[in-house]
């Protein structure tokens, strides 16, 4: 077992988003502006992988984590290759997982667009030389962070 993972794993995962996300463009399942990312498909995902290979890399001396090469592109494909495969033969399940990480995606968006700000005269008043910001529009806002009254000029 590795504790950290390592290539296998990562190209377990990548052919599983591959094939995910294919599914959904054949059958426009995506509504606009949702794109899947990987965290949005595997965020519930349990899975045993046994991967076997002649002479493994291991990264450090404890054998936690797997750092062959080759791992990566021969899971990616084989996961990618079979689970479409499951996928299309099973179109019901597929658009039920489709659907859950779909769901998944729209939260994840949602959330990265609230900005939640607490309000100056919700909570205790802000030291003189701190201003609350006005703009909840995220890339006209910044944060200075300075040493010494000086250094922050005027």
């Amino acid at each position: 077992p590795t504790a950290q993972h390592g290539t296998h794993v990562n190209g377990f995962r990548s052919g599983l988003t591959d094939a995910i996300r294919e599914f959904c463009e054949f059958r426009n399942l995506l509504p606009r502006g949702v794109k899947l990312a990987p965290e949005d498909i595997w965020e519930r995902l349990s899975f045993v992988l046994s991967f076997k290979q002649q002479d493994p890399q291991f990264a450090g001396q404890t054998k936690e984590r797997l750092s062959s090469r080759t791992a990566a592109p021969f899971a990616q494909g084989v996961m990618h290759d079979a689970f479409s495969l499951w996928l299309n033969q099973h179109t019901e399940l597929g658009e039920r997982i489709a659907t859950l990480a779909i769901e998944r995606a729209q939260a994840r968006l949602k959330t990265e667009k609230q900005v939640v700000r607490k309000k100056v005269t919700s909570g205790p008043a802000l030291p003189g030389k701190l201003a609350d910001c006005a703009s909840q529009d995220l890339s006209r806002t910044e944060l200075f962070l300075v040493e010494g009254d000086s250094a922050g000029g005027s």
